[in-house]
């Protein structure tokens, strides 16, 4: 037993040496292993579930279960980005998948150090940038992959990998032509099918979204999808059906391309640009709705279906409508040359023809760069709202004006219309509690003491510091902020302290820190108990000395900067348990201001629900609601606070073309009691369909282990083929007659998923195939027991 740890740290060490000397993949490299354990049997577990294999939810038990005595860190580091990826990929609501994968990135970040090879810092980015571009902030996702590339050398076998994972960001939004130089120069064994599957895949996507239809032919008979999976198969799915549509009807004479037969139906997005080419604007508008509600896509996804929602509205001339879109898609970072053609067009409807001539010249430059000139021509063939004559003319001069001519964008555009307020009114509410917490705001604003913020997450914590600082002598100053649990303790040292150069591996620079580039202004700290034993000595001597001592310096610094912490944790609870040190939270603790809950200040919702109504509008207009309306917010509990109660109001207001006037049946709130009121269906949707009574997703009762239904036992797996019949089945039973859509929709599968299930039951004759007219959209199926009347 002496000799165990020495073997396996030998082993480990020659599993790590082929991953980053070789570009193959982890789990082939552990699979040629001839010694294992439970991390390895784990994470080829967690790489069969990515692959898409069956009856691997196990996985995630015995990810939880997993030995980490003796494990090699560097090994242990790839296990948690394993986990991570597939935690993001498990769980239907990206709010419990990207809690989950971004405590597993910051426990792998722990285990970072000088020793660590750069190759696996840097799929620790990747994963990072993934998680990153979830939520729509596509500038930041690039950013980190970009930086992610820097960590490894031009010749590393591994670059690649991280190459592919840039070219499908830019592949998405149509800018693959910049990434182009550098994926040939990179050097991959063209024996791997997967990786040249994969470079193949990027530019079939990248073709789709810039129109080049006859190049997308070219590609798409020589890609083999067998090899995708997740959100691979998706994108190439997609793009599939945006050729389907798209491709037959702008260029003349091209072959026909097939779609397979077992899945007639289109999504909801494709109904929306089928609806466009038809200029049939109501229904296009009607089911971008529809998928909005089921995906929620408008804000953080890029692709051809991601602006639906903004070509819908400006279609029916609704301009704020799609200007809110706009603004909340950027708001995000969520960036795309695009943009422009949107925002001119929004211009137009607003009669701001000069603003929209500006726009139109800055579209153009990237357009012709990423030869996306045909791709242009089919979003000015769904334009239906614009002047042809207006719009050409615009195009023709743009095109042909010389570059020094080109107006800049106006910033009101990438910044928004809501400004940040400077002091206490900022605070919306009319409760007790708030008005304290206002008395308390211009109270410590004067006063140069660190302030403790405490409360649940969402309630506004920050805005309070903000505020707090905004509203004192240091407005003019700084105000920089830092998320204490976001960051491994080496980094947030470096990061808050600064750094001499040379002082550990990568420092080729002096480095301020924070404490030191705030100045005379204000820092932020954000979950302050989550920082280590270590760094919260040091930030006792910061509050006590006003003095730090950057990482690598003999010498003490004076700081003069304000410190104010935030934390959703109780105090506490952690000091007893020896978590956090009892000193440094009496020093925190001398000035405190607490945030209750949402649901303890019922007072406030509704002036919050109409602040959110008005945010963005022209000045004197405002929303309304009605006494329904009013009442559901207020009978709601809003467990995520006023951060879940802005994005309910935000989705209404996108569901609804920013209408002025909002009743209980706009709101879209998950727990709220279902009322017998319908979604009402576009007029596409043909004879015999009939919508289910709530085609709402159901709640996973927990990210690592989704449940259907909070009424089914926790061992029902959502993977589970044999289980999702069962439930199909009962579906039937109970609503007859369902299309494919709804199934879909009421299960939460994808489109080849529903499609295999209804010729299971088909073949078994539990249902029939109704298509009561020649079109593929009317098809619906019924149950037999419907038809028989058993």
């Amino acid at each position: 037993m002496a000799y165990y740890y020495p073997i396996i740290r030998i082993t480990m060490n020659t599993i790590i040496q082929r991953y980053t000397g070789t570009g193959k993949d982890l789990s082939d490299i552990l699979q040629e292993h001839d010694r294992r354990d439970s991390l390895i049997d784990t994470i080829l577990l967690l790489k069969e579930f990515l692959a898409g294999k069956p009856g691997t939810n196990g996985a995630f038990l015995a990810a939880r279960n997993v030995s980490v005595e003796s494990a090699d860190p560097d090994l242990f580091i790839l296990f948690l980005i394993t986990w991570a990826e597939a935690s993001f990929l498990q769980s239907t609501f990206i709010r419990d998948r990207l809690t989950q994968a971004w405590a597993l990135v910051r426990k792998a970040e722990n285990l970072v150090s000088s020793a660590t090879p750069p190759e696996i810092v840097a799929d620790l980015k990747v994963i990072t940038a993934t998680l990153t571009g979830a939520v729509g902030d596509r500038v930041n996702q690039e950013a980190i992959l970009r930086n992610a590339l820097t960590h490894v050398s031009p010749t590393a076998p591994r670059r690649i990998h991280i190459l592919l994972s840039l070219a499908d960001l830019y592949a998405q939004t149509g800018r693959l032509s910049e990434l182009e130089p550098e994926l040939q120069k990179a050097s991959y064994d063209t024996s791997d099918a997967v990786t040249a599957g994969r470079l193949l895949l990027c530019r079939y996507i990248d073709a789709v979204e810039t129109c080049q239809w006859d190049t997308a032919r070219s590609i798409s008979g020589n890609i083999d999808h067998g090899l995708f999976h997740g959100p691979q198969l998706a994108a190439f799915t997609r793009s599939r059906f945006v050729v389907h549509l798209l491709a037959n009807a702008t260029s003349r004479g091209a072959p026909s391309v097939d779609l397979p037969m077992a899945d007639p139906n289109l999504p909801d997005w494709g109904l929306v640009i089928q609806c466009l080419m038809d200029e049939r604007t109501e229904q296009a508008l009607r089911w971008a709705r529809v998928s909005e509600k089921h995906t929620g896509d408008s804000v953080p996804s890029t692709g051809w279906p991601s602006f639906n929602l903004v070509r819908a509205e400006l279609v029916q001339r609704h301009p704020s409508a799609a200007e809110r879109v706009m603004q909340l898609r950027q708001a995000a970072g969520n960036m795309h040359y695009l943009d422009h053609f949107f925002l001119a067009r929004i211009a137009v409807l607003e009669d701001r023809l000069a603003d929209a001539f500006h726009h139109i010249t800055d579209l153009v430059p990237p357009v012709m760069n990423h030869h996306a000139e045909k791709r242009l021509a089919t979003e000015c063939r769904l334009a239906s709202e614009l002047r042809r004559d207006v719009l050409f003319e615009m195009l023709h001069v743009a095109f042909t004006q010389p570059p020094e001519r080109r107006a800049p964008v106006p910033t009101e555009y990438h910044e928004g219309r809501i400004a940040p307020r400077t002091d206490t009114t900022s605070i919306i509410g009319q409760s007790h509690d708030l008005a304290q917490i206002r008395q308390q705001v211009l109270q410590l604003a004067p006063l140069d003491v660190s302030i403790l913020v405490t409360g649940e997450t969402g309630t506004g914590k920050e805005l309070i510091a903000r505020t707090i600082h905004e509203a004192g002598p240091r407005k003019a100053a700084p105000f920089l902020a830092v998320n204490c649990g976001a960051i491994s303790e080496s980094l947030l040292e470096s990061e808050l302290f600064g750094h001499e150069k040379g002082a550990f591996s990568g420092a080729a620079t002096v480095h301020r820190g924070l404490f030191e580039e705030a100045g005379q202004g204000t820092i932020l700290l954000d979950e302050i108990g989550e920082i280590t034993p270590r760094l919260q000595v040091a930030l006792l001597r910061v509050l006590e000395t006003g003095e730090i001592r950057p990482v690598g310096s003999a010498r003490s610094r004076v700081v003069h900067c304000r410190i104010i912490a935030l934390t959703n944790a109780d105090l506490d609870t952690l000091s007893r348990q020896g978590r956090f040190r009892k000193d440094l939270l009496y020093r925190l603790r001398r000035m405190a201001i607490h945030v209750p809950p949402l649901r303890e200040r019922k007072a406030d919702i509704l002036p919050l629900a109409l602040y959110f109504l008005d945010s963005g509008r022209p000045a004197g207009v405002h929303a309304t609601m009605t006494d329904s309306l009013r009442e559901a917010l207020l009978q709601h509990p809003w467990p995520g606070n006023v951060r879940e109660l802005r994005n309910a109001i935000e989705r209404m207001r996108l569901l609804n073309s920013d209408k002025l006037d909002y009743g209980a049946e706009d709101l879209d709130i998950e727990d709220r009691v279902h009322t017998s009121t319908t979604q009402e269906l576009p007029e596409s949707t043909s004879r015999g369909r009939q919508p289910t009574a709530d085609s709402r997703r159901p709640a996973p009762a927990d990210a690592d282990s989704p449940t259907p239904s909070r009424s089914e036992p926790w061992f029902m797996d959502r993977n589970s083929a044999a289980r999702n019949l069962v439930r199909l089945r009962r579906l039937f039973r109970e609503h007859g007659m369902l299309t494919r859509q709804e199934i879909m929709k009421a299960m939460d599968i994808s489109s080849g998923t529903a499609t295999s299930y209804l010729r299971k039951l088909c073949s078994e004759r539990t249902v029939n195939r109704i298509q009561p007219t020649r079109s593929p959209r009317s098809v619906y199926f019924q149950s037999n027991r419907e038809q028989t009347g058993r």
